[in-house]
């Protein structure tokens, strides 16, 4: 009964630490995408007024 307790608590820990893994990548990806998303934009305002 002992180790099936452990287990669980050990799974649980893994989970956890991939989600905030995961919360970590989408973050890097938003930060990543902002800038280039701002670029295309003033890009397409400069092709506008052009």
């Amino acid at each position: 009964m002992n180790l099936k307790g452990n287990n669980i608590k050990a799974g649980s820990a893994v989970n956890t630490k991939h989600r905030k893994v995961k919360i970590a990548e989408v973050l890097q990806l938003l930060l990543l995408l902002v800038p280039v998303f701002k670029l295309s934009r003033k890009i397409l305002k400069d092709r506008k007024m052009k």
